[in-house]
Protein backbone atom coordinates (compact mmCIF):
# COMPACT_ATOMS: atom_id res chain seq x y z
CA UNK A 1 0.00 0.00 0.00
CA UNK A 2 1.32 3.45 -0.93
CA UNK A 3 2.41 5.86 1.82
CA UNK A 4 3.14 9.63 1.60
CA UNK A 5 6.86 8.96 1.27
CA UNK A 6 6.22 7.06 -1.97
CA UNK A 7 4.73 10.14 -3.62
CA UNK A 8 7.61 12.26 -2.32
CA UNK A 9 10.18 9.78 -3.65
CA UNK A 10 8.62 9.77 -7.13
CA UNK A 11 8.59 13.59 -7.20
CA UNK A 12 12.24 13.82 -6.14
CA UNK A 13 13.38 11.09 -8.52
CA UNK A 14 11.66 12.75 -11.48
CA UNK A 15 13.32 16.04 -10.58
CA UNK A 16 16.68 14.26 -10.42
CA UNK A 17 16.12 12.68 -13.85
CA UNK A 18 15.44 16.11 -15.33
CA UNK A 19 18.61 17.50 -13.77
CA UNK A 20 20.73 14.56 -14.92
CA UNK A 21 19.34 14.81 -18.44
CA UNK A 22 20.13 18.52 -18.55
CA UNK A 23 23.73 17.78 -17.53
CA UNK A 24 24.41 15.45 -20.47
CA UNK A 25 25.51 18.03 -23.08
CA UNK A 26 29.20 18.70 -22.78
CA UNK A 27 30.09 15.52 -20.91
CA UNK A 28 32.76 13.23 -22.30
CA UNK A 29 31.79 9.69 -23.34
CA UNK A 30 32.68 8.04 -20.05
CA UNK A 31 30.81 10.58 -17.94
CA UNK A 32 27.86 10.54 -20.33
CA UNK A 33 27.55 6.75 -20.11
CA UNK A 34 27.60 6.92 -16.31
CA UNK A 35 24.91 9.61 -16.18
CA UNK A 36 22.72 7.69 -18.68
CA UNK A 37 23.06 4.59 -16.49
CA UNK A 38 21.92 6.60 -13.45
CA UNK A 39 18.98 8.02 -15.43
CA UNK A 40 17.91 4.52 -16.47
CA UNK A 41 18.10 3.23 -12.90
CA UNK A 42 16.16 6.24 -11.63
CA UNK A 43 13.41 5.63 -14.20
CA UNK A 44 13.23 1.97 -13.16
CA UNK A 45 12.85 3.03 -9.53
CA UNK A 46 10.17 5.58 -10.46
CA UNK A 47 8.21 2.89 -12.28
CA UNK A 48 8.57 0.50 -9.35
CA UNK A 49 7.24 3.03 -6.82
CA UNK A 50 4.49 4.20 -9.18
CA UNK A 51 3.30 0.60 -9.41
CA UNK A 52 3.02 0.49 -5.62
CA UNK A 53 0.94 3.67 -5.72
CA UNK A 54 -1.24 2.42 -8.58
CA UNK A 55 -1.76 -0.96 -6.93
CA UNK A 56 -3.24 0.76 -3.91
CA UNK A 57 -5.44 3.07 -5.96
CA UNK A 58 -6.73 0.30 -8.24
CA UNK A 59 -6.98 -2.40 -5.55
CA UNK A 60 -4.68 -4.73 -7.52
CA UNK A 61 -1.63 -6.45 -6.12
CA UNK A 62 1.86 -5.30 -7.13
CA UNK A 63 2.51 -8.31 -9.37
CA UNK A 64 -0.63 -7.79 -11.45
CA UNK A 65 -0.12 -4.03 -11.59
CA UNK A 66 3.35 -4.55 -13.07
CA UNK A 67 1.95 -7.11 -15.51
CA UNK A 68 -0.79 -4.73 -16.65
CA UNK A 69 1.82 -2.05 -17.21
CA UNK A 70 3.82 -4.49 -19.34
CA UNK A 71 0.76 -5.29 -21.47
CA UNK A 72 0.48 -1.61 -22.33
CA UNK A 73 4.20 -1.23 -22.95
CA UNK A 74 4.28 -4.16 -25.38
CA UNK A 75 1.19 -2.86 -27.23
CA UNK A 76 -0.84 -5.92 -26.25
CA UNK A 77 -3.61 -3.51 -25.31
CA UNK A 78 -4.39 -1.17 -28.19
CA UNK A 79 -6.71 1.81 -28.15
CA UNK A 80 -8.65 3.84 -30.64
CA UNK A 81 -6.55 6.63 -32.11
CA UNK A 82 -4.90 7.89 -35.31
CA UNK A 83 -3.77 4.37 -36.23
CA UNK A 84 -7.18 2.88 -35.45
CA UNK A 85 -9.67 5.74 -35.98
CA UNK A 86 -12.73 3.49 -36.19
CA UNK A 87 -11.89 1.41 -33.13
CA UNK A 88 -11.91 -2.37 -33.22
CA UNK A 89 -14.44 -4.96 -34.34
CA UNK A 90 -14.87 -7.74 -31.76
CA UNK A 91 -15.98 -11.33 -32.31
CA UNK A 92 -19.31 -10.41 -30.74
CA UNK A 93 -19.91 -8.01 -33.63
CA UNK A 94 -19.62 -4.94 -31.42
CA UNK A 95 -16.97 -2.25 -31.82
CA UNK A 96 -14.69 -1.15 -29.01
CA UNK A 97 -12.21 1.63 -28.29
CA UNK A 98 -9.87 -0.98 -26.78
CA UNK A 99 -8.48 -4.18 -28.27
CA UNK A 100 -6.48 -6.86 -26.46
CA UNK A 101 -4.20 -8.84 -28.75
CA UNK A 102 -2.87 -11.52 -26.41
CA UNK A 103 -1.33 -13.52 -29.27
CA UNK A 104 1.38 -10.86 -29.43
CA UNK A 105 2.63 -11.99 -26.00
CA UNK A 106 4.13 -15.01 -27.76
CA UNK A 107 6.72 -12.64 -29.24
CA UNK A 108 7.98 -11.81 -25.74
CA UNK A 109 9.08 -14.84 -23.68
CA UNK A 110 9.44 -12.75 -20.52
CA UNK A 111 5.95 -11.26 -20.84
CA UNK A 112 4.40 -14.63 -21.66
CA UNK A 113 6.14 -16.13 -18.61
CA UNK A 114 4.72 -13.37 -16.43
CA UNK A 115 1.20 -14.13 -17.67
CA UNK A 116 1.68 -17.82 -16.93
CA UNK A 117 2.98 -17.00 -13.45
CA UNK A 118 -0.05 -14.79 -12.75
CA UNK A 119 -2.47 -17.47 -13.97
CA UNK A 120 -0.69 -20.11 -11.90
CA UNK A 121 -1.34 -18.02 -8.80
CA UNK A 122 -5.06 -18.17 -9.62
CA UNK A 123 -5.03 -21.87 -10.45
CA UNK A 124 -3.30 -22.75 -7.17
CA UNK A 125 -6.41 -21.61 -5.32
CA UNK A 126 -8.68 -24.05 -7.20
CA UNK A 127 -9.04 -27.65 -5.94
CA UNK A 128 -7.84 -30.10 -8.59
CA UNK A 129 -8.33 -33.87 -8.57
CA UNK A 130 -8.38 -36.81 -11.00
CA UNK A 131 -11.70 -35.64 -12.43
CA UNK A 132 -10.45 -32.15 -13.29
CA UNK A 133 -9.32 -31.12 -16.74
CA UNK A 134 -8.02 -27.87 -18.18
CA UNK A 135 -9.72 -27.09 -21.47
CA UNK A 136 -7.94 -24.70 -23.80
CA UNK A 137 -10.02 -22.45 -26.07
CA UNK A 138 -8.36 -21.88 -29.46
CA UNK A 139 -6.12 -20.09 -30.05
CA UNK A 140 -4.40 -18.63 -26.97
CA UNK A 141 -6.31 -20.77 -24.50
CA UNK A 142 -4.88 -23.84 -26.22
CA UNK A 143 -1.41 -22.39 -25.60
CA UNK A 144 -2.00 -21.48 -21.95
CA UNK A 145 -3.94 -24.55 -20.82
CA UNK A 146 -1.16 -27.17 -21.27
CA UNK A 147 1.29 -25.17 -19.15
CA UNK A 148 -1.26 -24.72 -16.37
CA UNK A 149 -2.36 -28.37 -16.52
CA UNK A 150 1.21 -29.61 -16.21
CA UNK A 151 1.79 -27.31 -13.25
CA UNK A 152 -1.19 -28.81 -11.40
CA UNK A 153 -0.65 -32.36 -12.70
CA UNK A 154 -4.19 -32.27 -14.07
CA UNK A 155 -5.93 -33.66 -17.15
CA UNK A 156 -5.76 -31.62 -20.33
CA UNK A 157 -8.20 -31.22 -23.22
CA UNK A 158 -7.65 -29.07 -26.29
CA UNK A 159 -10.19 -28.31 -29.00
CA UNK A 160 -9.03 -28.37 -32.59
CA UNK A 161 -10.04 -25.53 -34.88
CA UNK A 162 -10.65 -28.16 -37.57
CA UNK A 163 -11.58 -31.79 -37.04
CA UNK A 164 -8.79 -34.25 -37.74
CA UNK A 165 -9.45 -36.29 -40.89
CA UNK A 166 -6.44 -38.60 -40.85
CA UNK A 167 -4.66 -41.07 -38.57
CA UNK A 168 -6.40 -42.19 -35.39
CA UNK A 169 -8.76 -40.30 -33.12
CA UNK A 170 -10.29 -38.29 -35.95
CA UNK A 171 -12.17 -35.82 -33.79
CA UNK A 172 -12.12 -32.22 -32.65
CA UNK A 173 -10.95 -32.85 -29.06
CA UNK A 174 -7.53 -34.02 -27.88
CA UNK A 175 -6.93 -35.22 -24.33
CA UNK A 176 -9.15 -36.19 -21.39
CA UNK A 177 -12.56 -34.53 -21.22
CA UNK A 178 -13.56 -34.98 -17.58
CA UNK A 179 -16.52 -33.89 -15.43
CA UNK A 180 -14.79 -30.94 -13.75
CA UNK A 181 -13.76 -28.54 -16.49
CA UNK A 182 -11.63 -25.42 -16.12
CA UNK A 183 -11.91 -23.47 -19.37
CA UNK A 184 -8.82 -21.40 -20.13
CA UNK A 185 -9.00 -18.44 -22.50
CA UNK A 186 -7.11 -15.20 -22.97
CA UNK A 187 -10.06 -12.80 -23.23
CA UNK A 188 -13.77 -13.22 -22.62
CA UNK A 189 -16.11 -10.58 -24.02
CA UNK A 190 -19.68 -11.68 -24.66
CA UNK A 191 -18.84 -15.34 -23.99
CA UNK A 192 -19.40 -16.45 -27.60
CA UNK A 193 -16.42 -18.83 -27.63
CA UNK A 194 -17.44 -20.38 -24.31
CA UNK A 195 -21.03 -20.89 -25.47
CA UNK A 196 -19.81 -22.53 -28.68
CA UNK A 197 -17.75 -24.98 -26.61
CA UNK A 198 -20.64 -25.67 -24.27
CA UNK A 199 -23.04 -26.35 -27.13
CA UNK A 200 -20.70 -28.37 -29.34
CA UNK A 201 -18.69 -30.34 -26.78
CA UNK A 202 -19.57 -30.06 -23.10
CA UNK A 203 -23.28 -30.84 -23.54
CA UNK A 204 -22.37 -33.77 -25.75
CA UNK A 205 -19.55 -35.35 -23.74
CA UNK A 206 -20.03 -34.07 -20.17
CA UNK A 207 -23.54 -32.57 -19.88
CA UNK A 208 -23.41 -32.45 -16.07
CA UNK A 209 -19.90 -31.06 -15.86
CA UNK A 210 -18.90 -28.50 -13.25
CA UNK A 211 -17.42 -25.63 -15.27
CA UNK A 212 -15.14 -22.78 -14.25
CA UNK A 213 -13.68 -20.15 -16.58
CA UNK A 214 -10.27 -18.53 -16.13
CA UNK A 215 -9.13 -15.73 -18.40
CA UNK A 216 -6.44 -13.10 -18.51
CA UNK A 217 -8.93 -10.32 -19.25
CA UNK A 218 -12.69 -10.17 -18.72
CA UNK A 219 -14.40 -7.52 -20.83
CA UNK A 220 -17.56 -8.07 -18.72
CA UNK A 221 -20.10 -8.15 -21.55
CA UNK A 222 -21.59 -11.53 -20.59
CA UNK A 223 -23.82 -13.17 -17.98
CA UNK A 224 -21.41 -15.84 -16.74
CA UNK A 225 -20.93 -15.92 -12.96
CA UNK A 226 -18.15 -18.51 -12.92
CA UNK A 227 -15.39 -16.34 -14.43
CA UNK A 228 -12.10 -15.56 -12.71
CA UNK A 229 -9.78 -13.14 -14.48
CA UNK A 230 -6.50 -11.36 -13.84
CA UNK A 231 -8.01 -8.09 -15.02
CA UNK A 232 -11.41 -6.71 -15.94
CA UNK A 233 -12.04 -4.09 -18.61
CA UNK A 234 -12.77 -1.70 -15.76
CA UNK A 235 -9.30 -2.35 -14.28
CA UNK A 236 -7.72 -1.50 -17.64
CA UNK A 237 -9.69 1.72 -18.05
CA UNK A 238 -8.90 2.82 -14.49
CA UNK A 239 -5.21 1.98 -14.97
CA UNK A 240 -4.94 4.06 -18.14
CA UNK A 241 -6.90 6.93 -16.59
CA UNK A 242 -4.69 7.02 -13.48
CA UNK A 243 -1.57 6.97 -15.63
CA UNK A 244 -2.80 10.03 -17.47
CA UNK A 245 -4.06 11.91 -14.40
CA UNK A 246 -0.89 11.35 -12.39
CA UNK A 247 1.42 12.12 -15.34
CA UNK A 248 3.25 8.86 -14.86
CA UNK A 249 6.26 8.02 -16.98
CA UNK A 250 5.00 4.93 -18.80
CA UNK A 251 4.32 5.58 -22.47
CA UNK A 252 1.44 4.26 -24.51
CA UNK A 253 -1.29 4.50 -21.88
CA UNK A 254 -2.66 7.98 -22.43
CA UNK A 255 -6.36 8.12 -23.24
Amino acid sequence: MAVPSDYWEVKMMKKWVVELTASLPGLDQKESDLVKYRIQKAKERIEEVENVILAGELELDIFNTSLLQSLFKHNIILKKGPEHPKGFLLKSGKTSDLYINMRETLRSPSLFSSIIAALERVVREIPVDKDTCFLGVPTMGAVLAPVLAVGRQANLAVIRLNKKSHGVGAGAIEGNFTKKIIIIDDVITSGTSVREIEEAYIKMYQPNAEVKIITVIDRQDHNYKNVTSLFTLEDIKKFAKRKTEKNYTTTGVEI
